[in-house]
């Protein structure tokens, strides 16, 4: 089997179980963002780490496209075609996103946070991503060289700047600089950097390996899935309500571990589920504009912590809000094929 026929095998194996991952860490975020707007207490942290999740499939993505994109080599007009369908992809809606929050919110965008570079509250990740994609296609190169060194370096890199950082070793406009651009993720600097080079090495593994591609799904599988995701919420609940404040932080790295298992045998075993696949397929807006729905709906409700009446607008506008997403993500992706093509058509393609 050609290096090709394996890439494109791969891609159309694995776009259910993408969405489906996906369906699960944007489900997370929903409830527990709707939580920490909506309801009295401490609900911080539970989304947080399903997000790596993104940062992982992301990866797995961006390989087989760049796989697809530079088979028979690496060119300028490449590189500059890919970084133009990422921009496509991200900024229009990000752009409309903070529009909206702003007005609804009246809260300050800055320059910054337009440009991708800086994000605050809920879009602290769009830059986190934004640096994944930057230097995506130097750890594709790398991977095809030899993923075993680069892996065993980009790990001693991460953890020697995060012992430096802790130790107040390196320059302070260095640690400011890391922590305005949002890559900090978890506490850990360049964690989402590491998490996407995973999510890449996966995809290198299974490319490059056809008795590795994925098996058909069995009941079985499914269940395991479930199973794996349940150990995980209750890893993290263990170290929220359980553990001394000092542990917690470091046993986070547990349920981290258990998240690329989760991922790993998921794309392994071909698991998928069409609800969760389709909430996967329009994670990006239901991610941005969650939190204008949240404060649309708590203008209704005047604010009120704790409120029936608010919970009830919430379920009573949830399917607009999911039927407003997924025309969205159909209009966009309409124009960004267009734009994609007339691209093309200009440079000669």
């Amino acid at each position: 089997m050609t290096d090709l026929n394996r890439s494109n095998n791969s891609s159309l194996t694995s776009l259910e179980t993408t969405n489906t991952l996906k369906g699960v860490a944007i489900l997370t975020v929903l409830i527990n963002h709707y939580l920490n707007f909506n309801v009295s207490g401490d609900y911080l942290g539970f989304a947080n780490l399903w997000v790596s999740i993104f940062f992982i499939v992301s990866g797995y993505g961006i390989y087989l496209s760049l796989e697809r994109k530079f088979i028979e080599g690496c060119t300028f007009r490449g590189v500059l075609i890919f970084y133009y369908h990422r921009f496509v992809r991200v900024f229009p809606l990000l752009w409309l996103a903070l529009l909206l929050w702003n007005l609804l919110g009246n809260s300050k965008v800055s320059i910054w946070m337009i440009l991708g570079i800086h994000g605050e509250g809920l879009f602290w990740f769009i830059p986190a991503l934004l640096q994944c994609y930057l230097i995506s296609i130097f750890i594709f190169y790398k991977l095809t060289k030899d993923p075993k060194i680069f892996t065993i370096i980009l790990t001693i890199i991460v953890f020697l700047l995060n012992i430096l950082a802790a130790y107040k070793q390196i320059p302070e406009y260095v640690t400011e600089f890391l922590v305005f651009t949002n890559a900090n993720y978890r506490g850990v600097f360049l964690l989402n950097i590491l998490l996407f080079s995973f999510g890449m090495q996966l995809s290198h593994y299974f490319s490059s390996n056809p008795t590795c591609l994925p098996r058909s799904k069995t009941s079985k599988q499914g269940a395991f899935f479930f199973l794996l995701i349940l150990i995980i919420l209750i890893c993290i609940a263990f170290a929220k309500y359980f553990l001394p404040t000092s542990l917690s932080f470091y046993f986070q790295i547990v349920p981290l571990l258990l998240i690329g298992l989760l991922c790993f045998y998921s794309f392994r075993s071909h698991v998928k589920n069409s609800l969760l696949a389709y909430f996967g397929s329009i994670s990006y807006s239901l991610y941005l504009f969650h939190g204008v729905f949240y404060l649309f709906v708590a203008r209704l409700d005047q604010f009120q912590k704790n409120s029936i009446t608010g919970l009830s607008w919430t379920i009573i506008l949830f399917p607009i809000f999911i039927f407003s997403c997924t025309k969205i993500e159909e209009t966009t992706s309409f124009l960004g094929k267009k734009l994609v093509s007339k691209i093309n058509y200009l440079g000669g393609e």
